[in-house]
């Protein structure tokens, strides 16, 4: 079970709108069309308003600008959307949870000092 709240929903025609907003630096857009976390909002939605939901928006909220990002999935993301939280489920039930290492996500990790996995020391 997931739990959480959208941070805003409107009604667009006969669709659903999902607008997130961000503090951090915009996506690229292969990024923002695989983004894990607003397909699940996506899925979420679909399952919550029996509605499709015809746009995803990022919204970085920056010091001197608002920078909007656009997406949709289809019906395949989706699916795939569903496989990967089967994954995790999976992952999570087993008890596995090793650190994923990169310099992008260690580089941050308040814990990379005495992480085995960490590559950022």
């Amino acid at each position: 079970v997931l739990t959480g709240p959208f941070d805003r929903v409107e009604e667009e025609g006969d669709g659903i709108r999902i607008i997130d907003f961000k503090t951090s630096a915009p996506l690229s857009q292969d990024k923002l069309d695989a983004d894990v976390q607003l397909s699940i909002y996506a899925l979420a939605a679909k399952d919550i308003w029996k509605k499709p939901v015809t746009s995803l928006v990022l919204l970085s909220l920056q010091d001197d600008a608002c920078i909007e990002q656009h997406t949709t999935r289809n019906e395949s993301q989706l699916k795939d959307a569903l496989r990967t939280i089967e994954i995790l489920e999976e992952g999570i039930l087993s008890g596995d949870f090793r650190a994923t290492a990169s310099v992008a996500v260690c580089s941050r990790c308040p814990y990379k000092e005495i992480c085995p996995a960490s590559v950022a020391r």
